[in-house]
């Protein structure tokens, strides 16, 4: 990136311009430069959230336990409920993000991975890898 060396006040229109220019170069080279750094760090601040809709699937909702911590990172040694939409959301959410894809074709393959889903994956964190490590292999 360059540098702007005031020049004193004779030269305020020329110090602009070039002061002007030096912006524009430094714009450049950060938005050039650092899209990949810029789509990661949007992405730790503005996750993906999954909401009831966007699902292709009717979930039934276990309300009486939904209050209790979801799931939110690994690792997450809890029993994960399949039949919990509170407990579907945020971990659809978790996998999305992980596989930073908004697409909705994505989240219904997703959606058909879980309801074929072997019984014996039950925790939460087993379920998460199995999700993520799932898509990755069927979209290749």
């Amino acid at each position: 990136m360059s540098q702007f060396k005031h020049r004193g006040t004779e030269n305020t229109e020329d110090n602009n311009k070039i002061l002007m220019s030096t912006i524009q170069q430094d714009f450049d080279f950060v938005c050039t430069h650092s899209a990949s750094v810029f789509k990661r760090s949007w992405r730790l601040c503005m996750p993906i959230i999954v909401k009831a809709s966007d699902l292709k699937f009717k979930y039934p909702r276990d309300v009486t336990n939904r209050d209790n911590p979801k799931f939110r990172d690994l690792p997450d040694p809890l029993p994960f409920n399949r039949d919990d939409l509170y407990e579907i959301l945020p971990m659809m959410s978790a996998v999305m993000d992980e596989l930073e894809s908004e697409d909705g074709e994505v989240l219904h393959l997703l959606e058909d991975l879980l309801n074929q889903m072997p019984r014996f994956i039950s925790t939460r964190e087993e379920v998460f890898d199995y999700l993520r490590e799932s898509v990755v292999e069927c979209l290749g």
